[in-house]
């Protein structure tokens, strides 16, 4: 009880700094949990929503016209695919709209005739833009500049298609301005009118069974072959789009994400990094201020083991404090950045119990601290009582 009374009054000595060191622990641990959890919802974040739309794991997009019935029968004969559809759509190349300045390909998708992999899934929609006129659009673009029922209008050598913002569908493919494609849904008349004009393509969608490390595997194996084994290659040129393994669209869909984690982890560290200083300063500083009662202390039968552990009594408890208010701060986060996070990906995230996470990060951050108390305090193993009264200590410096 004693050191746990003599580290309340070492933080009533020193509220300013204390305080500085709370909110420091509270944005580290704040830090270290959105790290976790991000880096724990990423991994299996776009393999569940594959399994949870039912979309492909694999695209192998084909020229209209130089397509073969072979490519299928190679990919179900050199793989376990489980499902394999196919699809048509419309294709620009390169195209400009009125909403940004991305210029992206884009492809567009017959929404009255899509199949079981390429159905259209809406998160938001208005069902009073006109039909003739509507478009959706990926769920990326509503952070873009692009509200619905606005104009949005696509220029495509030299001639401008005009559309009105239907509504938002959420995707694992083609629906991040990082793949270099967008893809679009319209309904069939639209389609008719865009496909005899533009040029088309077929669209391959494999699923394959297995865990998430069985399905990359596969499915980069696959590509490799069929791209090494088929005259595939041989009208690549003219082709808008290239194959996509499993692991290619992940990457893509997350890659926002990916920067996100690691900027929110960096930050983590560097807080840490700050703690320690700190904490190290404060308490070399303490002891200095402290010689006499250090003294007094040991002079009247206390060991040095209980004056440390008033010292880590104080920091554990600052710690303790500062996990309480991170994992607080962190949950009210967490609904804020999950659906920035969602729209970065083209799909909805969905938050899951963290609660691990929250275990990790404060255990992480108050390890850090009790190994930086437990170096900081080292010496007062080594301070004589007479030394620390006789305030001997104030003449030289306590490394």
């Amino acid at each position: 009880m004693l050191s746990f009374r003599i580290a309340i009054n070492h933080i009533k000595k020193k509220k300013e700094t204390c305080l500085f060191l709370f909110l420091f622990l509270t944005c580290a641990i704040l830090c270290t949990d959105l790290g976790f959890f991000l880096i724990r919802q990423s991994k299996d974040a776009f393999f569940g929503k594959c399994k949870e739309l039912d979309a492909p794991t694999m695209i192998v997009p084909c020229n209209y016209n130089s397509y073969t019935t072979k490519y299928e029968d190679y990919l179900t004969e050199h793989s376990d695919v489980s499902v394999l559809n196919k699809t048509e759509a419309a294709t620009m190349s390169t195209t400009k709209n009125n909403r940004n300045r991305l210029e992206l390909g884009a492809v567009f998708y017959n929404m009255d005739e899509t199949c079981d992999m390429n159905h259209l899934t809406i998160i938001e929609s208005d069902d009073k833009v006109p039909m003739e006129k509507a478009i959706y659009v990926p769920y990326q673009l509503k952070k873009q500049n692009v509200p619905i029922g606005a104009p949005y209008h696509i220029t495509y050598n030299g001639s401008t298609y005009e559309f009105l913002v239907a509504g938002y569908f959420e995707s694992t493919y083609y629906c991040t301005s990082g793949s270099g494609v967008f893809s679009y849904y319209v309904p069939n008349e639209t389609y008719e009118k865009l496909a005899s004009k533009l040029d088309k393509s077929i669209f391959l969608l494999l699923q394959f069974p297995g865990s998430q490390s069985e399905v990359t595997r596969k499915t980069q194996d696959l590509k490799q072959a069929f791209l090494k084994d088929t005259t595939y290659t041989d009208h690549q040129d003219s082709m808008l789009l290239d194959v996509l393994s499993f692991k290619d669209m992940e990457d893509t869909s997350i890659q926002t994400t990916t920067i996100g984690i690691s900027f929110i982890c960096a930050i983590a560290i560097l807080l840490c990094i700050i703690i320690v200083i700190i904490l190290m300063n404060h308490i070399k500083e303490s002891i200095h201020d402290s010689m006499i009662s250090i003294g007094a202390l040991e002079s009247l039968g206390y060991t040095s083991h209980q004056i440390i552990l008033s010292y880590l009594y104080e920091f554990v408890l600052l710690s303790l404090l500062g996990s309480l208010f991170g994992v607080a701060l962190s949950y009210l986060l967490k609904p804020v950045i999950t659906p920035v996070i969602s729209i970065s990906c083209g799909f909805v995230w969905e938050i899951k119990g963290h609660v691990m996470e929250d275990l990790i990060a404060s255990i992480l951050v108050l390890s850090v601290v009790i190994l930086s108390t437990c170096i900081s305090v080292r010496l007062l193993h080594k301070l004589p009582p007479v030394d620390a009264l006789s305030q001997k200590q104030n003449n030289r410096s306590i490394k």
